[in-house]
């Protein structure tokens, strides 16, 4: 066996659209991250090497061609039914497992289909799944110029990454191995014999599920010859086998694979059953792990691994899925290029760069639900601003943000306010407070700034009352959120206020302002407004509040940054209300709709989603929705029901103080 199982793969996307139909743009990753790929090369795990066979496999003109040994089935070339294998048996011959046989599917299928009396045509080659999710889409490109016009008549294939990139990308006619037993089944053509007294349980490809909707099929199929037992995460909640292309075999997709296998071992199942030849040895692969030690309580019983194709071919009596002989010889490698000479030429990306595209990838809120959602949660976002910087550097970002970004250089704040007046001698402060002087320095951002004043006015009212020095520097500028968002370059926005800043502690009314200061400025001592009074509530003589209040979590704050229990310490501490969360809050709370530049370059999303959470807003009943981030406030007030009020959390903490009503 190839000592290659290192686990040393960087946790990545692996298109697996779990998080999909929650993503409140709707958008689904799978679309993008071939592109991003492209773009922004990555590394495979397993010191590439899988990657670097993929490529090679490009430039030969047998395709590594897998051989059924002479006399094993009955084939003909000029059929109009044709199976193709995918590259299973490559597998098979790098890893080379003591027990394994990921390639005994293939065999068990052409076997079944002889026994149906077809003689299938066999399509030699690989279908390109790996080159084209992992970004190599030039390579990509010469393996489907390569196998033009072999996809003729009607093709079967038993991998579920092959199914989807034959029917989606290939647009062949193509049935998975489970849809085309079920049809013989239902038309009388053929009858599965039952195997008395076995147990299975099935695991998703997401691929075969969620990609293509093909659930029931495979499930009818087992149920005919064992019974089976489902896994707690099934269907379009399956879990991922958490490997893709070969780029993410890491320690936390090793979690999620030790959690799947350890759902399959709970049913008390004697197999689980793939439809896929790669969830086949991915899951398996826990198995072949160097530390795995079978009398380890903490280690996941092993459980055999079938492919659906072998469990067919073993009722009909027609193929032994525990014989160690290998289905396939590979008896010749032939290449078109010389070694070291592959590369591809002539490759456009911008075929791939579609309106459609750029427009799905600016659609993106940041929001990071899809992290959350993710089995080995995948920084989406990271990867999503670095997407959108390359499309910048290109000249491809939106109008609306190039805009924003001659804003900021003209005035330092997002609006292009031409009076962006001192704020250093306010008012609200019982003295000048010079900045060595002060406790904190307050940024109330441009959203509070220039368009919801209310807050900062409110803000600096608790400062007084809490006896806080605080400055609001005259020379304060944009935080850059909107630049790091959106793919542009916010290193003098950074610079110019790290300076200001020094080592003073900052104190923050906008979500996304804190975030930015977090994440994406180094040593900033920041805190959220909330987490600032959440510590101090105590201190102010707060009166009874009548009302009925839900709370908004805004991204950058709660999955963002982890800020969940402060906005609520504080609203709690307010006498007298009647508190309602959301039915998606915390963790899974739903985006608002404003944030990674949507809101100014698609307004019309952005007014959709805020609308919506404002009709779950009033389907609680409530007064009043309460949030801890301008934007978020200004978007849903835009957005809710005419009677539906929306304030900052920090304005419901200024009329208690002052005894007003909601």
């Amino acid at each position: 066996m190839l000592d290659i199982c290192d686990d040393n793969g960087e946790v990545d996307c692996t298109t697996c659209k779990l998080c999909a139909d929650k993503c409140p743009a709707g958008l689904e990753l799978d679309e993008l991250f071939p592109i991003l790929r492209a773009l922004i090369p990555v590394k495979g795990s397993h010191r590439d090497v899988f990657q670097t066979i993929g490529k090679l496999l490009t430039h030969t003109n047998t395709q590594m061609q897998p051989f059924f040994k002479d006399g094993e089935v009955e084939l003909d070339d000029e059929s109009e039914i044709a199976y193709f294998p995918g590259c299973a048996p490559i597998y098979d011959l790098l890893l080379n497992r003591d027990g394994s046989n990921y390639a005994g599917g293939i065999l068990a299928a052409v076997k079944v289909l002889n026994k149906l009396g077809i003689k299938p045509r066999i399509i030699y080659g690989c279908c390109g799944h790996d080159l084209y999710y992992s970004g190599n889409l030039a390579d990509f490109e010469r393996e489907k110029e390569k196998l033009a016009g072999q996809f003729k008549g009607k093709i079967i294939t038993g991998c579920a990454e092959c199914y989807h990139m034959l029917k989606n990308t290939y647009n062949a006619d193509v049935l998975h191995f489970s849809e085309f037993i079920l049809d013989q089944v239902k038309s009388g053509k053929l009858e599965l014999q039952p195997i008395e007294g076995l147990k299975v349980t099935y695991h998703d490809p997401c691929r075969l599920g969620r990609h293509n909707e093909i659930y029931d099929a495979p499930r009818e199929v087992l149920e005919k010859i064992a019974e089976l037992a489902e896994m707690p995460h099934n269907k379009n909640e399956g879990y991922c086998c958490s490997v893709s292309s070969w780029l993410n075999c890491n320690k936390e997709s090793k979690k999620v694979r030790k959690e799947r296998l350890g759902e399959a071992v709970g049913t008390n199942a004697k197999y689980l059953v793939t439809a896929c030849p790669k969830c086949n040895l991915h899951l398996d692969c826990y198995y072949y792990d160097p530390n795995y030690d079978p009398d380890n309580e903490d280690e996941v019983a092993k459980i055999k691994l079938l492919d659906l194709q072998e469990l067919v071919g073993m009722s009909l009596g027609v193929y032994d899925p525990f014989s160690l002989e290998r289905a396939f010889e590979v008896k010749e490698l032939k290449t078109d290029s010389p070694p070291g000479k592959f590369e591809s030429t002539g490759f456009d990306i911008y075929k791939y760069l579609t309106e459609e595209i750029l427009d799905k990838t600016f659609s993106c809120t940041t929001c990071r639900l899809c992290t959350e959602i993710c089995l080995t949660r995948h920084d989406t976002v990271r990867k999503m601003e670095a997407f959108r910087h390359e499309l910048v550097q290109r000249g491809l970002g939106p109008e609306k943000h190039k805009k924003i970004v001659e804003n900021l250089k003209r005035t330092g704040n997002v609006f292009g306010e031409e009076d962006a007046s001192s704020d250093k001698k306010d008012t609200d402060n019982d003295k000048d407070i010079d900045g060595a002087e002060a406790d904190i320095i307050y940024f109330p951002g441009c959203v509070a700034k220039y368009r919801m004043d209310k807050l900062k006015d409110a803000t600096t009212e608790i400062f007084k009352a809490l006896g806080i020095k605080y400055v609001i520097p005259e020379d304060l500028v944009c935080c850059g959120s909107v630049l790091f968002r959106t793919g542009h370059d916010p290193s003098d926005l950074v610079k110019k206020n790290k300076e200001i800043f020094g080592d003073k502690p900052v104190v923050v009314s906008c979500a996304g302002c804190f975030s930015t200061f977090k994440h994406d400025y180094d040593g900033v001592n920041v805190q959220h407004l909330t987490e600032f009074l959440a510590d101090r509530s105590d201190k102010l003589q707060l009166n009874e509040v009548k009302g009925k209040v839900t709370y908004h979590d805004p991204c950058h704050l709660g999955r963002g940054s982890g800020v969940y229990d402060a906005p609520r310490d504080v609203i709690k501490a307010v006498p007298g209300l009647e508190f309602v969360e959301f039915a998606t809050c915390r963790e899974n709370a739903i985006c608002c709709g404003a944030g990674g530049g949507v809101k100014s370059a698609k307004p019309e999303l952005a007014n959709e989603l805020g609308k919506k959470r404002g009709e779950e807003a009033k389907e609680l009943g409530v007064d009043v929705i309460l949030s801890a981030c301008p934007f978020c406030e200004l978007n849903l007030g835009e957005n809710s029901d005419n009677d539906m009020k929306c304030m900052d959390v920090c304005e419901l903490l200024l009329r208690s103080l002052k005894g007003e009503t909601l």
